[in-house]
């Protein structure tokens, strides 16, 4: 913007303080009919002198001042466009990774149920697998203590009907019984015994 001259300033300066209080100093006055009509003729006059001064010296640097004004604007203007558009691209990047926050959590989740899932099928598998093996060494365990009892009943037979065989021949052997069987049993001892050439 250019600066206006001194003396434009001047001029314009002494118009307006003309147009201004020159009336105050006609008013102090009783006007007559005439005097009014060349007020007011003088009043347009001024106005028109004022114009055209403004338009002559002050046109220009206004001109250039609103020119200048306008520009400023327009740079802030397309500051802030600019700065708006900047907003609404991260605003839709923001809104686009929020939608793929969406999908990439609905894609946890469904993984995590996935593993889940897995997890406890293989718990699930590793518990039968125990639940087989802990019943096959429980049948293992029952076997071998049925076996143990019956070993263990089988001997208390064997000893409670050898005691019970030894009661009985000891009450229906008599000392003869007892002789013959002795004999017997040397008799059966000779004839066993390898002949000697």
């Amino acid at each position: 913007m250019k600066p206006i001259h001194k003396t434009n300033l001047i001029s314009l300066a002494s118009l307006t303080f003309v147009f201004f209080f020159a009336f105050d100093a006609f008013a102090l006055e009783e006007a007559s009919t005439g005097r009014k009509v060349w007020d007011n003729i003088m009043l347009f006059v001024n106005f028109g002198i004022l114009v055209f001064l403004f338009v002559k010296y002050a046109k220009k640097p206004l001109m250039q001042f609103l020119r200048s004004e306008r520009e400023s604007v327009e740079k802030q203007i397309n500051i802030l466009t600019s700065k708006k558009q900047g907003a609404q691209s991260q605003k839709d990047a923001e809104a686009e990774q929020i939608k793929d926050i969406d999908r990439i959590i609905e894609e946890i989740r469904n993984s995590i149920i996935e593993m889940g899932e897995r997890e406890k099928e293989k718990i699930i598998r590793q518990g039968k697998s125990l639940a087989e093996k802990m019943i096959r060494d429980a049948e293992a365990y029952s076997e071998s203590r049925i076996i143990a009892a019956r070993q263990e009943l089988s001997e208390e037979m064997v000893d409670l009907a050898l005691s019970m065989a030894r009661e009985k021949l000891q009450k229906n052997i008599t000392e003869k019984d007892n002789d013959h069987l002795v004999d017997r049993f040397i008799t059966n001892l000779q004839a066993t015994k390898p002949s000697v050439d």
